[in-house]
């Protein structure tokens, strides 16, 4: 009983792709920094980005979509819809009121 290979994955998204980019050189420049202190980083740097800038990696974006698009309906064609993932829930039974500890 083989599963069925994994979907393309989805294309990134403008500022990802502006992440990748400069997450190296961030880094590198700031060897203390942890994961939250290049996000924050990014995040300054995308907002002080101009709009030229930041249409050049939409362009991108875009670019990758279109890939992704074809290959999905491409892995759609040869092998169906792919299974939809089962959302997590928590064990809490809505008929059931919450006990208050007195």
């Amino acid at each position: 009983d083989a599963q069925p290979p994994a979907p393309p994955k989805k294309p990134l998204r403008g500022f990802m792709i502006f992440g990748g980019d400069k997450r190296a050189g961030i880094m590198k420049a700031n060897p203390d920094f942890v994961v939250a202190d290049v996000g924050k980083k990014l995040g300054e740097m995308w907002k002080a980005l101009s709009e030229a800038d930041k249409t050049a990696y939409s362009k991108k974006a875009a670019e990758a979509k279109k890939v992704y698009e074809q290959a999905y309906a491409a892995f759609i064609e040869e092998h169906g819809e792919p299974l939809k993932k089962e959302k997590k829930t928590k064990n809490v039974k809505a008929s059931e009121p919450l006990k208050k500890e007195k």
